[in-house]
């Protein structure tokens, strides 16, 4: 619905000339409640799990000047469970608050010159150099208070397999106080299956006291090359003391369960070492490969941690509260149009199975975008990421343009490698023909990566396909990959129908009343759905 404000008509106070036409204020939004289903994984059954609500409101403004100059802007408002915020970062250390003070300093001197020796007036001080830095009256001081620290740690984890040499006192095996199942000392044989650790007894007389460290020390090496160590200095089992009422002697097991992997088997080059690891042995290990098969391997195979200092926390709220997102203001004229907005940027290039994604910018601030109008129709665009904390030559900048030649578009996104401003870091391709009720597209980015895209639509009934070639990126799948939907209405009742590479797939079906929209829905590889409606106005 389409609000009409007429410049000065309740605007009491406001300086509003130089506007000519109404400021158009638009309203909209819509409730999203339902409830989720999917098939249990113990029993099989298909049940009823969470139910889900959403609110959304969102809010923009435009109008035009006596000039000609158009103006405007955008946010919306949802609703939220938790509250995501960043941390104040002080050097490696994070805190939850930030506190200031100003004027917290005066001067107090009784200073000479050093040529002729007069007196110089402390009243006329502004500022001392101590250590290197100006000092000044008035100035703020900053201190941040609240220390917090994640509570993420080391996950290295390792797996070795295939034939090794390790001496007793190393073992696989379950890992408790009791009891224990040690390996036997192995020269070229397969490893034993478990986890990989050090064991060692202490044994304390009757009545007597104590605790004990486990040594440290033993290396399990094998055939390929790679070497395991347990380096943890602290044992896994508490130190215990046996009660001066005890008959007899007591045997506690101490375990050393974290250790490292030289992969390579040098041990002088450090990005081949994995420390603070769970290891894990066996005869064999399956790894998964970027082709969607799996292969039986021997060797070591390593996954590293995580990286604490770019931690985001969340506050659970006792119930849901608004926030704002997408927010956005721009202004248009002859010049063409520039924006500000706090959401992502794709470019002028549309992203089609997987490909046509590589050169975006992930706002870290404030993305702002100048757009003109350029020979033959062009579009040109240059976007830039005013992150308040990167430096000038960290800026992300992105560059493009879109050309419209009747019907058949192309587009292209370069966007500039950090730290060099005349590099390009990655680039986005893509065309696109219009012809009736047929839509194609084609997009490739600087990833190797490629997509085709085609949709028909005739006497109520609509496909879409997808079809291209992605993953060429360390650690991520590649292949051939593919979706086709079809949808089309009987009697008011929309039904669709998908299939993906996997040939897997989704079903929906709604029925629209006017602003509220019924709808019911499954997805085979989310093993799930829901059933719910939605309220737009």
């Amino acid at each position: 619905m389409k609000y009409h404000l007429l410049a000065g008509s309740c605007l009491a106070g406001l300086t509003v000339a130089n506007i000519s036409s109404a400021v158009d204020i638009t309203l909209g939004g819509s409730i999203d409640m339902g409830v989720e289903f999917g098939i249990n994984k113990n029993s099989g059954k298909l049940t009823f799990s969470e139910s889900f609500n959403r609110f959304t409101l969102s809010f923009g403004m435009g109008g035009t000047t006596d000039a000609g100059m158009k103006y405007g802007g955008s946010f919306s408002l949802g609703t939220t469970a938790s509250i995501k915020f960043n941390p104040y970062v002080e050097g490696t250390k994070m805190y939850l608050g930030k506190a200031t003070v100003e004027g917290a300093s005066d001067i107090m001197a009784a200073v000479y010159n050093v040529s002729g020796g007069g007196a110089v007036a402390a009243a006329d001080l502004v500022g001392v150099k101590i250590n290197s830095s100006w000092r000044s009256v008035g100035d703020t001081r900053t201190d941040y208070v609240l220390s917090i620290a994640p509570s993420f740690v080391s996950s290295n984890i390792c797996k070795l397999a295939g034939r090794g040499t390790a001496p007793s006192g190393l073992f696989a095996g379950p890992l408790n106080s009791t009891n224990k199942s040690e390996a036997d000392a192995v020269t070229g044989s397969y490893l034993a299956v478990g986890q990989f650790a050090r064991v060692d007894t202490t044994t304390i007389a009757a009545g007597g006291a104590g605790s004990a460290t486990p040594s440290v020390g033993g290396a399990l090496t094998t055939t390929r090359g790679a070497t395991a160590s347990i380096t943890q200095t602290t044992n896994a089992a508490a130190s215990f003391t046996n009660p001066a009422g005890a008959a007899a002697s007591i045997t506690r097991y101490h375990y050393l369960v974290k250790g490292a992997v030289d992969l390579d088997g040098g041990g002088t080059v450090t990005t081949d070492t994995v420390t603070d690891a769970l290891i894990y042995a066996g005869p064999f290990m399956e790894v998964q490969m970027a082709s969607s098969t799996t292969k039986m391997v021997v060797g070591a195979a390593c996954i590293e941690g995580l990286n604490s200092s770019e931690a985001v926390f969340y506050l659970d709220n006792a119930s849901k509260v608004m926030t704002a997102s997408d927010a956005s203001i721009f202004i248009e004229g002859g010049f063409g149009r520039l924006s500000l907005q706090t959401s992502d940027y794709g470019g002028a290039v549309a992203a089609i199975a997987g490909a046509g994604d590589q050169a975006d910018i992930s706002a870290d601030g404030l993305v702002a975008i100048g757009e003109s109008i350029g020979l033959l129709g062009a579009n040109p665009f240059v976007a830039v990421d005013l992150a308040p904390t990167a430096a000038i030559a960290e800026l992300e900048l992105l560059a493009g343009a879109s050309v419209n030649f009747g019907g058949l578009i192309a587009a292209f996104d370069l966007k500039v490698g950090t730290g060099d401003l005349i590099a390009v870091d990655t680039w986005d391709l893509g065309f696109g023909y219009e012809m009736g009720g047929l839509n194609v597209g084609f997009a490739a980015d600087s990833n190797n990566d490629w997509g085709l895209a085609a949709s028909m639509a005739t006497n109520g009934f609509a496909v879409d396909a997808e079809f291209g070639a992605t993953g060429n990126e360390d650690h991520q799948k590649s292949g051939i990959v593919y979706s086709i939907a079809g949808t089309t209405s009987l009697n008011g009742v929309g039904i669709s129908l998908g299939l993906d590479q996997d040939m897997k797939t989704s079903f929906e079906v709604s029925y629209g009343l006017g602003g509220l929209n019924l709808y019911a829905g499954y997805d085979v590889a989310d093993e799930g759905g829901a059933v719910g409606a939605t309220l737009s106005f």
